[in-house]
């Protein structure tokens, strides 16, 4: 029973210790936030928005619910692959898609705006060359609590006490 037990709980936190390493530890976007990124993203309808390690979905689900964008999550460690997969066929619609998949495999050429967070130098060291080689012009990055060293912020709204920064970065 022990050895079961010690199996499973080794099939369930190894994903998420190695996606916690690969990218971030797993810490779900404050639903009060939501609006702030919405209002950064500038997303108009029909436009393709990318969650970078999606977790539980639901930066991906709020996307493709309430703003009419093409919203696609995608997360490497399987067991939050699977919640959110459950969450995208009981809540998602049409618009949004859960994907099982290493993020800096994921082709974002057809990104209109892609939200990340994760950990600084991951951000700088990782995601920043594959951003500035397949962004296309006039998409935006909303980078959750970390800057992305070596890029220009060009967010203009102010931070209330008690908010997590939020970055915007245009290509």
């Amino acid at each position: 029973m022990f050895q079961i037990l010690l199996l499973v709980v080794i099939l369930v936190l190894l994903p998420l210790a190695y996606a916690g390493v690969a990218f971030a530890p797993w810490l779900p976007t404050r639903r009060r936030d939501l609006d702030r990124i919405w209002d950064l993203a500038d997303l108009k309808s029909g436009e393709v928005f990318y969650d970078l390690g999606c977790g539980d979905g639901r930066v991906t689900l709020a996307a493709g619910k309430k703003l009419n964008v093409k919203a696609i999550g995608v997360e490497a460690a399987w067991p939050l692959y699977l919640l959110g997969k459950i969450r995208e066929r009981r809540a998602g619609g049409p618009n949004t898609l859960i994907k099982y998949g290493d993020l800096y495999k994921e082709d974002l050429a057809k990104a209109d705006v892609v939200y990340v967070f994760g950990r600084p130098k991951t951000l700088t060291r990782k995601l920043k060359p594959k951003l500035k080689k397949e962004m296309k012009k006039g998409s935006r990055v909303i980078s959750y609590a970390f800057p992305i060293a070596g890029l220009k912020n060009t967010n203009k709204t102010k931070q209330r006490k008690g908010e997590l920064p939020l970055f915007l970065y245009k290509f």
